[in-house]
């Protein structure tokens, strides 16, 4: 999965390449821009050339937008993306938001082609406008969606801005439930592109790296929410770290597809205890295990667990589970013992 970020409304097209080194310092692994912003091919060209400070042509990612498909430059790959329209000061489904249509649309300019020259490119703030059910689009869409642009608004004005940031009584306006449900249920692993250029426009200068630094670790969230499932799936064998609400809640989604051995927990009084079927052990139980088998941390102090697990001298991969975006919820929660359990 790649992270690219828009640059629009994020630096001046004619002198980015400031914006671009510090997005790339920042990890980005490339930018997205609309081509109308270039008045001459020139313009694109030179546009073009700053982009390599991401590396070798070859390598480059750069999404040009074009109406209503981006174009990636070094792969000549074509996605289309939804669109809204404006009908008497209110947002409606615009070309390629029936995801029906566009299946059936790219499979036949792939056939026709004879290869996978187009796909589809889902704007979630467009969505939002829309009220569509993003899993249903998502999965409809299924292998043919290429890259996702991650931007938040109201659902009534067409913003660009940070994920998570439009929100009522606690409540986020878009539905980042269902996006990320679908898009780990498919296995995404497109591009992710964040397009924030109203949040950092609005900002003071002095503050617009912060919010880029910020973008980019909502970007690296939702690859790690997206990812998931995939990971668990790289494993032939887990255990846990943790015997509270987040073990539980991977018992009761996943237990049964990805079962782990045991868990395990620092409070001495539970070792033995059985939880959710797995028997609770000692920390020092790890130190046994097989060099592959993976251990899950399910609580929600990762680097502080992490960093306990290391020095004890503990090499096994080690990922962090979260339970924020279930397939389903299971609303009983377990009374904390103790803190630090989750």
């Amino acid at each position: 999965m790649k992270l690219l970020c828009s640059l629009s409304g994020v630096a001046d097209i004619k002198h980015p390449r400031r914006t671009i080194l510090q997005l790339k310092e920042l990890g980005f692994d490339g930018v997205a821009v609309n081509e109308a912003a270039f008045s001459k091919k020139e313009n694109l060209s030179e546009f073009i050339d700053h982009v390599k400070d991401f590396g070798d042509k070859e390598s480059v990612i750069c999404r040009m937008i074009s109406q209503d498909i981006l174009t990636d430059y070094s792969e000549k790959t074509n996605l289309f993306q939804n669109q809204c329209r404006v009908y008497h000061g209110h947002y409606l489904r615009g070309p390629y938001s029936d995801p029906y249509e566009v299946v059936e649309t790219i499979d036949y300019l792939n056939e026709e082609a004879g290869k996978e020259a187009y796909g589809f490119c889902l704007d979630v703030g467009v969505c939002n406008l829309c009220g569509q059910n993003m899993y249903d689009f998502v999965m409809t869409l299924g292998h043919r969606l290429k890259a996702v642009i991650l931007r938040d608004n109201d659902g009534n004005s067409d913003d660009h801005l940070l994920p998570f940031s439009c929100a009522h009584q606690g409540q986020s306006k878009t539905d980042w439930l269902n996006l990320i449900r679908g898009l780990r249920e498919l296995e995404f692993d497109g591009d992710l592109i964040m397009s924030i250029g109203d949040s950092v426009a609005a900002a003071s200068v002095t503050l617009r790296p912060a919010l880029l630094e910020l973008a980019y670790k909502q970007a690296q969230y939702f690859q790690w929410q997206i990812q998931m499932t995939r990971v668990m799936k790289k494993y032939s064998s887990r255990v846990l770290f943790g015997a509270g609400n987040m073990c539980r809640n991977y018992m009761k989604c996943y237990g049964q597809e990805f079962p782990p051995l045991f868990t395990c927990d620092n409070n001495e009084s539970r070792w033995g205890e059985t939880f959710e079927g797995l028997e609770i052990r000692s920390p020092e139980e790890l130190k046994n295990l097989s060099p592959d088998c993976a251990i899950f941390i399910c609580i929600m102090y990762y680097d502080d667990i992490e960093k306990q697990l290391r020095n004890m001298g503990i090499a096994n991969p080690i990922e962090r589970f979260n339970d924020e975006f279930m397939p389903s919820f299971h609303w009983e929660r377990l009374e904390m013992w103790e803190e630090g359990h989750a």
